[in-house]
């Protein structure tokens, strides 16, 4: 049997339904650009901090292998 409730003194089924929109979601160009912006607003601040670090590093370990780079090819044309 199935369980029944009472709603505005109604007897209603008592169940999980799906009730989503039929419609299909539209792009939101607004929400892009601010997502874009503050990536806080999709990952949470640590997942944001994480980010901005491991850039940091990435730029580190890049401006490190420019460097060594450059100094390769100094001492090559030196010659």
């Amino acid at each position: 049997m199935k369980k029944i409730g009472f709603e505005n003194d109604r007897i209603v089924p008592i169940g999980t339904f799906h009730l989503g929109s039929s419609w299909p979601m539209m792009p939101n160009d607004d929400r892009r650009m601010w997502e874009r912006k503050k990536p806080v607003m999709v990952c949470g601040q640590q997942d944001a901090m994480q980010k901005a670090y491991d850039d940091a590093v990435d730029e580190q370990q890049r401006q490190r292998r420019l460097s060594a780079m450059s100094n390769l090819f100094d001492s090559l044309t030196d010659k």
